[in-house]
């Protein structure tokens, strides 16, 4: 399955006035970690009570280090670590700096960098050899899926995941 995209106008003129369009990701929807057990027993000798164990353990350890000011690397995928933001809440003095000032907390993930590529470039493990397709040109498939222009993580009520295979 390719990653879908459509277009998107921006709000923000250009310097000349124009209000140009871009290519926005669109999401087919949501895979859980209860089908994500399932498509991992098939892969495996595990049971897909053993895979979501695994994955319930593997959240809480996450969490126990990442608020504990460490980042997680898990070889192979990425690294998670936590960001905060202070919301344009600077202060002129380093020593006037304080907790108060933050105005939100987030968890940021790289993926694994894998190799260089030909042309002196890195590719990452979870993004090579991806292959883009406008949603527009998959008509009926255009309703399936929502925009992740919030990028908020959540559902977006989509029709839920699709078999790569299929």
């Amino acid at each position: 399955m390719p990653l879908l995209y459509k277009a998107f106008q921006s709000q923000l003129p250009t310097k000349s006035g124009e209000y140009l369009y871009y290519p926005r990701l669109v999401k087919a929807g949501t895979i859980d970690s209860t089908e994500i057990a399932k498509k991992v027993s098939w892969a495996t000798s595990l049971t897909v009570g053993d895979v979501q164990n695994v994955i319930h353990s593997l959240t809480e350890v996450m969490s126990d280090h990442l608020m504990n000011s460490m980042s997680v690397k898990l070889d192979g995928f990425g690294t998670f670590t936590m960001m905060v933001s202070a919301k344009g809440n600077g202060v002129k003095e380093e020593s006037d700096v304080s907790s108060t000032q933050i105005g939100g907390l987030r968890c940021k993930f790289t993926p694994e960098y894998t190799r260089r590529q030909g042309n002196g470039g890195i590719t990452r493990a979870l993004t090579e050899n991806v292959r883009y397709v406008n949603i527009a040109t998959l008509g009926v498939v255009a309703a399936a899926g929502g925009d992740n222009s919030g990028d908020n993580g959540g559902d977006d009520g989509g029709g839920g995941w699709i078999d790569p295979t299929a």
